[in-house]
Parts: structure tokens; sequence; C-alpha cells
């Protein structure tokens, strides 16, 4: 290995010298420095490591440190920068960076349906909006029953499935047009020993309570011609019947009027002439001697659908 050269060696030493400042400054340079020859043994070598113990650092010459590995880092190990951010489609986030400080914003515009096979969304408003229903994303741990105290929602609200209410005040509220201390509540009895199921008919129409009387109050279906086919609102009616000549009255199959089992429909007899009740395709009406004839003016007969075709006719019948 060739010698490494200093500006100004100092020459041979002899016992007990007092060295002076400049001999020792040589010498602490010498020992600090660490030397590589190379492959080829000359006069080039490199310092790979300088301790400055002035600025109280180490120094690395730019070929940097080998690990065992076999890499090779040259620069100061760092964060990193980060390389990329994708975002999820449909998810309404957008932005990003390579290099620097990342951003993203929310463009809640357009975002459309959550992608996924859970339900990890909730409808949101955008009241800058046309599209005014949005979703938001939530975390996807809520699972079963997910919390919502206090929430206000303005507009139509979607809910797949079930829509659970617990707690001790469990109902449902309705305010009404006009915002006042008056409301409408739907509550449910606690039910004790099983589960409970209501459920509403496929029609329209208004449902009795036991509130009000009013509500069991009769109603009525005037015909006046001399045929007419019952149709589904006429169940819980009385429909009368009056003309000069004689009518007929048809009770339809279930499979062009589905009544539900139980419906019964009053049939009174207005008019001079008698009117008489007549089996649809399929129909039939159970009733004393077979007689479907209301019996007179003024007379009046009851149906009770008993099975899917099936009625029975009591009354005034000739």
């Amino acid at each position: 290995m060739a010698q490494q050269t200093f500006s100004g060696v100092p020459g041979e030493f002899t016992a007990g010298e007092v060295l002076s400042s400049s001999d020792m400054e040589l010498i602490r340079d010498y020992l600090i420095a660490q030397i590589k020859e190379g492959m080829t043994g000359d006069t080039g070598e490199i310092l790979p490591m300088i301790m400055d113990l002035t600025n109280n650092r180490i120094v690395m010459d730019t070929g940097g440190i080998e690990f065992s590995d076999g890499t090779t880092q040259t620069t100061a190990a760092g964060g990193g920068d980060i390389t990329g951010i994708t975002t999820a489609a449909n998810s309404g986030l957008a932005g990003g960076a390579t290099s620097g400080t990342p951003s993203l914003s929310a463009d809640v515009d357009n975002a459309t349906v959550a992608v996924g096979t859970t339900a990890d969304y909730v409808l949101i408003q955008d009241v800058d909006d046309s599209d005014a229903l949005k979703k938001s994303l939530v975390s996807s741990f809520l699972t079963g029953y997910a919390a919502l105290a206090g929430a206000t929602f303005t507009g139509q609200v979607n809910v797949a499935d079930s829509l659970y209410f617990g707690g001790t005040n469990q109902q449902v509220v309705w305010e009404g047009a006009t915002a006042d201390s008056h409301e409408t509540f739907l509550q449910a009895t606690d039910p004790t020993s099983a589960d409970r199921i209501i459920t509403l008919p496929d029609a329209t129409g208004t449902v009795l309570t036991t509130g009000n009387p009013n509500d069991n109050i009769l109603t009525f279906n005037a015909q006046t011609g001399t045929t007419y086919t019952l149709v589904l609102t006429d169940g819980g009616k009385m429909v009368t019947s009056s003309n000069g000549s004689a009518q007929t009255i048809t009770v339809p199959p279930n499979s062009s009027v589905a009544f539900p089992v139980g419906t019964q429909i009053i049939v009174q007899n207005l008019g001079s002439a008698n009117a008489t009740l007549a089996e649809g395709s399929g129909v039939t009406i159970q009733s004393k001697d077979s007689a479907k004839e209301i019996d007179g003016q003024y007379a009046a007969a009851t149906l009770i659908k008993t099975a899917t075709d099936t009625w029975s006719l009591i009354g005034a019948l000739a």
C-alpha cells in the first residue's frame, strides 16, 4: 500500500519528547483516516469515512456503505416518497401525489353507488346539487345493527332489509303537514312470548282502528244497472241494486279479483224487481236450498268468502 501523504509529516520522535500542537494535529488526522487501497497497489487510495470531531459527525465518501447482503446505500435513508395513490372506484375520492405531501379531496357530486358486497355506506344529502341523495362511506367493520343517534334525514331514505328499533322509546313519528306540537305515533306492544308479524294487504284503503268508532261505518256502492260484477273495493261495503228490471250481480273468480278469505259484502235490493247473485267461472255460492235471488224490494243478503273460490250467502233469499 502506498504511503498516505499529509501536508508536513512529522519526523522521528524521541522518548519523552513533548509534541507540538501541529504534530498532534497531523497524527490525529492520520489516525482517524480509514485508508482503502483498492485493487491496485498504487498511490490512489480513498478515504471512505472521516470522523469530523470538530462538528461531531462522520462524513462518508460518495462510494457509500456496502451491506452484507450486497446492497449499497449512497444517500441518507429517509421516509421515502409516496409513489402513487389509488382511490376506490365510485368512492368520490380524487387526488394524490408521487412526492412531497399528498392530498386527497372528496368529490360528493360524482360519488355513485359504493362497490362492495356489504352495505358499507349511509345516504346523506347534498344540498348544493339536484341529485340530492348521496352515499357516504363508513367503516366496513360496522356489521349487524349500526346505531345512529340524533340523526336527521331530509328527503327519501332507502333501507335494505330490516329497520331495527331498540331502546325503550320505540316508535315512528309523523309530524304531518303542519309543524306544531301534534304528531302521529306508531308504536308496538312489547312481544313477550314470540316474534309478531303484522302484514299489510296488497290493497289501497284506510286502516281501521278501534279508537274511532266512525272507522267502522259502512260505506255504499250504489248500482242502478241490470248487471254488475263485484270489484275488490266492494269488500266490507253494501252494494245496492236499484232497477225496475231484474238485476244480476256476479261474484268473480279469485283469479280475476282476489278478495281475501273472510271478506264480507252486503247486497240489498232497492228496486221493484229482484236481484240475483251469480257465480263467476269456478265460483261456488253456498246458500240454503241453493237459493241466490234476493227476496223482494229492500231485502238483503250477505256474501262471506270462506275459501279461494267459495262464498256463503246468508239472508232473505227466494
